[in-house]
């Protein structure tokens, strides 16, 4: 099996959940599983101390080998790890978050993989992020709203798509690129920004068809079209006019 690893230094147990949210490795075990991990004791990790070595999946294969695999220092405790060999590194399937897939754009990025970007915006209206229904209690109605986990996303998917038809600058701030493909990529996949980094997915072509296929691009582009009365072959800024096939 194809996995990432993770290591926390001077520890001897299988990491509690509080530790995993704390320290920024919640998206890595979703659901059961912390509980189900692959798990292992060191006596000379990383670090070159004692600590424990852990990874989603099935609990065998896994293990520590400082020349086959690549290690970096996330905080004073954790260690994130993967293979040199990039054949042996996680895929999609390696990486598959939650049991029903959001749906939305197949995206081939940098491993050469297809990975699915959910439709936050879908045209004429709605999304498809997880919703809920709720009262609203200054009005007494039922409402509907994306679940809290996907607000951020939701959010910055309004903000870009407020820029694109306000004819704002193409370019965009390298940390808010990334932001925006680790939300994006982490609805359906167990990724951050450690691990799109050590996959090496993401460059400044794919970053625009993340971006196309989060705001339903080739509608949205049609409806731009026939609000400015242009022909459908005209590309509009910022937009790429094929971010991958609906899945």
């Amino acid at each position: 099996m194809r996995r990432f690893l993770y290591y926390i230094s001077g520890m001897t147990v299988k990491p509690p959940v509080e530790f995993i949210r704390e320290n920024g490795l919640a998206h890595a075990f979703p659901r059961d599983m912390l509980r189900t991990c692959a798990f292992a004791q060191l006596s000379a990790g990383p670090d070159g101390g004692p600590g424990v070595l852990f990874s989603a999946g099935d609990g065998h294969g896994v293990r520590y080998d400082r020349e086959s695999q690549h290690w970096s220092k996330l905080s004073p405790r954790v260690w994130f790890g993967y293979a040199k060999d990039r054949a042996q590194r996680p895929g999609p399937d390696d990486l598959i978050a939650r049991r029903a897939c959001v749906e939305g754009y197949q995206v081939e990025l940098g491993d050469g993989n297809q990975w699915r970007i959910p439709l936050v915006r879908r045209w004429p209206d709605g999304s498809e992020l997880p919703q809920i229904i709720m009262m609203d209690f200054a009005t007494g109605r039922a409402v509907v709203r994306v679940r809290s986990e996907f607000k951020e996303l939701y959010e910055r998917a309004e903000i870009l798509l407020d820029t694109l038809l306000e004819g704002g600058p193409d370019e965009a701030d390298p940390d808010d690129i990334m932001r925006l493909a680790e939300l994006a990529l982490g609805v359906n996949y167990r990724v951050s920004r450690y691990e799109i980094s050590a996959l090496e997915l993401l460059d400044t072509r794919n970053a625009k068809e993340i971006a196309d296929a989060l705001l339903d691009g080739p509608n949205l582009k049609k409806l731009l079209d026939e609000l400015r009365g242009k022909k459908n072959g005209a590309c509009e800024p910022g937009l790429t006019s094929k971010p991958g096939e609906r899945a």
